[in-house]
Formats: structure tokens, sequence, C-alpha cells
């Protein structure tokens, strides 16, 4: 069973605290899918088909997981840009009018 956990980082640290859940990702996506690759290695025949159906089934999980894991980094970092984005606009400027009106 898969449930959301939710943590909170100072700002400057959302890149480096992201990166490190896409190295820990991309470490076991890399595993899994080596070793499952080499078990897929041989020609598929009748006395490998159930293993090389399971092992199938393993890569296709695993790259599964891998897309929902880079699309919550994705969600991650583009919040994040956002809110930099933002920080480094100047702030609005009143124009005159909206000055002028405010003295009266």
């Amino acid at each position: 069973m898969k449930v959301n956990i939710a943590y909170s980082v100072e700002l400057d640290e959302v890149l480096s605290s992201t990166f490190e859940v896409l190295a820990k990702e991309r470490e076991t996506t890399v595993k899994i899918l080596n070793e499952s690759l080499q078990r897929l290695s041989v020609p598929f025949d009748d006395n490998n088909l159930m293993s090389s159906l399971e092992t199938l089934t393993k890569c296709r999980e695993t790259l599964a997981k891998l897309d929902i894991k880079l699309g919550e980094i994705y969600n991650v970092l583009l919040g994040y840009g956002q809110i930099r984005y933002k920080q480094m606009q100047p702030p609005p400027m009143q124009n005159e009018t909206e000055t002028e009106g405010n003295d009266e």
C-alpha cells in the first residue's frame, strides 16, 4: 500500500533534497532493471516463459514506480521554480493616479 508522506525543508534545501530523492530512486531502479534485464538475456522458450513473464512484469512495475516518482519530483521543482520566480520579481509599482488619490 502506498501512502503520501509530507515533510518540510527550508527553501534553500529543496533542490538538494529533491536531488537526493532522485538519486535514491535512480539507484533502486537501475539495480532492479539490471538484474531483470540480465535474466532476460536468454532467448524465450517454453521452459522460461513463466519466469520471463514475471521478470517483464517486474520491469514494468519498476518503470511505473519511477514514472510516479519523476512526476512527484517534477511537481516539487515546478513549485520551487514558481516561488523563486516570484521572489525575483520587483514589487508592483503604483501608478500616479493611485498615489494621488490616496493623498486626498
